[in-house]
Order: C-alpha cells, then structure tokens, then sequence
C-alpha cells in the first residue's frame, strides 16, 4: 500500500472523501513528502479495496491522457475507445463506489459508537470502584478516630492509676507501736480471779 508513485490518485480520493481535511493543501505542495500521512488519512475513509480501485482507475487515466498527449491531442481513443473525460466521469461517479464509501462510513459509525460505549461502560466501572474505595477510606478514618479515642482514654486513666500511686506512696502511714500501746490500759493490773485478803482490825 506504502507507493508514493501513487500519492497524487491518494490525494484525489482523499479530497473526495474528505475535502476538509487539512492535510490536503500541503500535500498538494509536496506530494511525495506527505505520500504516507495521506495514505494514513485515507484509511480512515476507505477500505483498501478502494484505494487500489481508485489508483487503477488513476493509472488508466494517467495512460489515456499520455497517449493523447502523445497522438496529437485527439479527443477520442485509439481502438474505438470511449472519450478521456467520459471515462474520468464514469470512474469518479460509480454509484458502486459511493455506496461502498457509505458502507465503510455506516461501519466506521459503528466501529466508534462500540469503542465509545466500551469506554464509557469502563469509565463508570472505574469511578464506581473509586466510590467503593472512597467510601472504605471513611470507614477506615471513623474506625481510627475511634481507636484514637479508647488510646487516649487508656492513656488518662494509666495517668490517673500512677498519680493515685503517687499520691499514696507520699502520705504518711501510721506508728505500729502507738497503735499497740494504745490498747492497753496504763497502770492496770490484771485480775486472776482470786479476791485479795484484807487485814482485819482486832
């Protein structure tokens, strides 16, 4: 397909089946430097078949026009031919040719609109998947908060041990001594049950 012999019957399908395309122009200054960009253009609208159709149909009359050329001019071509231009007409408005192009427009629309509902069915996969993800990064963020919160409640109340520990170990404990002393009664004798003898007067 790669030919830049036949750039220029490239450049002639490519303006009829997108006359808009801005390659065109520079391509006309210097055919043979964009001969591959107007190939790559060119299949975007149309198949290979006609590509090569249309460069037969160029070469045909490229020949016909050469052979006038050569002949004088004449309007008519040796061996009871049709008329160049009649020939150039024919081959330009094949109805079986714009039907083909119809053809290849009507499944290139398809072809897109596939691709394009496949991206846009991936697209929605993807943001549900970032929706999930967004939602477990809340779930993990209350879940840490909460942790955060038991920690520093544990975190107060080992304080609040340790400062009762310290506050115990600074108050002083009293005497075991006193505490004994106490209990007994000072000066008491003990009973032993027998009655003391008292002397009599006589």
């Amino acid at each position: 397909m790669q030919n830049s012999n036949f750039v220029e019957a490239d450049l002639d399908l490519l303006h009829k089946v997108w006359p808009s395309h801005p390659l065109i122009p520079r391509a006309r200054r210097n055919p043979i430097r964009y001969a591959n960009e107007v190939l790559y253009a060119l299949l975007d609208k149309a198949t290979r078949e006609d590509i090569r159709l249309n460069r037969r149909q160029y070469e045909q009359t490229k020949e016909l026009n050469d052979g006038d050329n050569n002949a004088g001019g004449s309007d008519t071509i040796p061996e009871g031919g049709d008329n160049k231009s009649d020939i150039a007409n024919a081959g330009a408005d094949n109805p079986s040719s714009d039907d083909g192009d119809d053809n290849i427009h009507v499944e290139d629309k398809s072809e897109l609109e596939k691709q394009l509902e496949e991206v846009t069915q991936a697209h929605e996969e993807s943001e549900q998947r970032v929706m999930e993800a967004e939602e477990r990064v809340e779930e993990l963020e209350a879940d840490n908060e909460e942790l955060q919160e038991q920690l520093e409640d544990a975190a107060q109340a080992c304080e609040d041990a340790q400062a009762a520990l310290e506050e115990e170990k600074k108050s002083p404990k009293p005497s075991k001594l006193k505490t004994v002393s106490s209990k007994k009664s000072p000066n008491t004798r003990t009973s032993n049950g027998k009655s003391s003898k008292t002397k009599t007067s006589k």
